[in-house]
């Protein structure tokens, strides 16, 4: 799998989703998401890209105080709605 689509009907992520997923290279993040268990990302080595679509619902997500729960711990880059956030 190198990449997916949370779907809208989703609102967790839970402990260790995509862990040890080093294929995966891009997850795009509904609005609905409002939280990210421990380590779901954890080394996702791969990962270049989180796309999502509402950057006030991805400032409120609850990433359960563990770099590991946050997509762009290992430098994926954020877009929101297909470009790039750079500040």
């Amino acid at each position: 799998m190198t990449s997916i689509t949370i779907p809208d009907s989703v609102t967790e992520i839970g402990d260790s989703a995509f862990n040890k997923c080093s294929g995966l290279l891009n997850v795009s993040i509904p609005t609905n998401i409002v939280s990210i268990g421990s380590s779901a990302f954890y080394q996702c080595s791969g990962l270049e890209s989180v796309n999502i679509s509402d950057l006030s619902a991805w400032c409120k997500i609850d990433f359960n105080n563990s770099s590991y729960s946050n997509p762009l711990y290992l430098g994926a880059k954020l877009y929101l709605n297909n470009v790039e956030l750079t500040n």
